[in-house]
């Protein structure tokens, strides 16, 4: 774990040498290049790699690459809804209309599925475990350590679908 972690802090000090060289280079850097807000490690049979989240302010279907078809098939199965990758996940709350005076009930995007740093990370284990034969046959055989805030490298915890998806670091 100790060496997916180093990893991890590694990628997360590159992307921001990348931000700042940008800057000093008077680059004017907007929301859509700044770090993304969540990183993780993920391994996998020897293979290490680190994901990033994606923007969801700004996101769109074709901005996430394809996902391996493990990735998909699992997704899928805990949704049958999700046709698509990115996909929507709504939730509702009520809240208080201050101009009718009544309590409403309204829906608030929960979450952007494959758009999470650990979808990334997974899918580029995936990509990069180079024998066939050897990739996991199920997406519970990764191992991953905690997600970290980018800027803060705060440790969070796996939003609700990557919960059901992946093992818990």
């Amino acid at each position: 774990m100790k060496s997916l972690r180093r990893k991890l802090y590694k990628e997360i000090l590159w992307l921001q040498s990348q931000l700042e060289s940008k800057r000093e280079a008077g680059v004017n850097v907007d929301d859509e290049h700044d770090l993304p807000t969540m990183a993780a490690a993920c391994m996998y049979d020897g293979v290490r790699c680190c994901g990033f989240s994606s923007h969801s302010k700004h996101i769109k279907r074709n901005d996430v690459y394809p996902f391996e078809p493990l990735i998909v098939r699992s997704l899928w199965d805990q949704d049958h809804r999700i046709r698509r990758i990115p996909d929507i996940l709504f939730y509702t709350q009520e809240v208080f209309n201050v101009k009718t005076g009544k309590i409403e009930k309204k829906q608030f995007v929960d979450k952007f599925i494959g758009t999470c740093a650990e979808d990334n990370a997974a899918n580029c284990v995936l990509r990069e475990t180079k024998n066939n034969l050897n990739k996991p046959k199920r997406l519970k055989q990764l191992v991953f350590d905690y997600p970290l805030r980018t800027r803060t490298y705060e440790r969070e915890k796996m939003c609700k679908v990557c919960n059901k998806l992946f093992n818990k670091p």
